[in-house]
């Protein structure tokens, strides 16, 4: 899945773009930022994905921190 980007109208100010980034209704779980003057709505990550990362946070740490 990508990223939804929502373009601002050049006459558009700053105030009206935070007001509609928060008066919309976005998907739960998505990540909704202003980046740049565009709001970006990222997809929640997949639940595959929050199992990974939970098994890399239960590594002990001389696992994670080895460099190469």
């Amino acid at each position: 899945m990508r990223a939804l980007t929502v373009s601002q109208d050049p006459d558009q100010n700053w105030d009206d773009l935070v007001r509609y980034w928060e008066e919309m209704e976005w998907p739960e779980g998505s990540k909704v930022e202003i980046i740049e003057g565009i709001i970006t709505v990222s997809p929640a990550p997949a639940s595959r994905h929050n199992v990974i990362a939970e098994r890399i946070q239960r590594r002990p740490s001389s696992c994670r921190s080895r460099s190469t």
